[in-house]
């Protein structure tokens, strides 16, 4: 039903008068929620649980659809101040660990985890395909625009990109990645 309702508002937008009706809305909710997304009381908030799941709390139904595009966020919510995806190849050995995190059982050996994360960094587009699934993810679920780009992995193809979450509102849970955590900040240093 929801899925069908953004449809038709996607449909409805198309129309000039009723376009700026609606963008007219859309910045007066965007006010008051954008001030709450940065505020500690309230605002959207990501929360990685035990299992290395990660859930959207204002958003209960959005799936990050694949492991590649889970681990590439994962690592992009640990790394605060962003990385380039030319720097992405020096933490090939972390996103392995994050993919077989993720994975958890589902994947057979280590070398299954290692081609495929490789296979991501290494293959022409691979990163890309990556982004574009999550960003195909939330464009299904999240339609005020400024909300969605503090969600998705953004910045220039060959500058720093991140996610523009803050990062007091991200709950990780699992062990194992606050301990990378620390991991990452010290070779991002380096």
């Amino acid at each position: 039903m929801e899925d069908a309702i953004r449809r038709i508002i996607k449909q409805i937008i198309k129309e000039p008068l009723l376009k700026s009706a609606f963008e007219e809305e859309l910045k007066e909710l965007n006010s008051n929620n954008c001030s709450d997304f940065h505020s500690n009381e309230v605002g959207f908030k990501v929360n990685i649980d035990k299992d290395c799941h990660v859930t959207f709390v204002d958003y209960p139904d959005l799936e990050i659809p694949s492991y590649q595009a889970q681990t590439l966020y994962i690592f992009y919510l640990l790394i605060p101040q962003g990385i380039s995806n030319e720097e992405l190849v020096a933490y090939e050995k972390t996103l392995i660990k994050i993919y077989k995190q993720v994975c958890k059982y589902k994947i057979g050996d280590d070398y299954r985890a290692q081609n495929v994360i490789r296979g991501m960094l290494l293959r022409k587009g691979g990163i890309s395909d990556a982004t574009n699934k999550i960003r195909k993810a939330f464009r299904e679920k999240i339609i005020n625009p400024k909300e969605f780009d503090q969600y998705v992995i953004k910045g220039n193809r060959k500058g720093k990109r991140l996610i523009d979450i803050p990062k007091e509102k991200i709950k990780i849970e699992c062990d194992f990645l606050s301990s990378l955590k620390e991991e990452i900040k010290k070779l991002h240093k380096n």
